[in-house]
């Protein structure tokens, strides 16, 4: 009584192509993600090297506001503004 015994369910492919298949999908999405852990990886390098660029120029504004004051100061002191009273 062959007609009543379960046959497996099968959609025209092997196993091997089945295995082939899924490695295949694997593989893809191993690439995504890898792609898109680099394209996170990429874009945080980019605000962290533009933010330690930015930091730099804000130090060097710094030394030349203080380099003027410290120039005015000494104008200032060789030539001091007399009052009339």
């Amino acid at each position: 009584m062959d007609i009543f015994r379960p046959r497996p369910i099968s959609n025209g492919m092997s196993k091997k192509t089945k295995d082939k298949n899924e490695n295949g999908i694997t593989l893809l999405l191993v690439m995504i993600i890898l792609s898109a852990l680099l394209s996170i990886s990429i874009g945080i390098f980019n605000i962290v090297f533009g933010q330690i660029k930015i930091s730099g120029d804000l130090a060097d504004s710094f030394v030349a506001f203080y380099a003027a004051d410290q120039a005015i100061e000494n104008i200032l002191l060789m030539n001091p503004i007399r009052r009339v009273l």
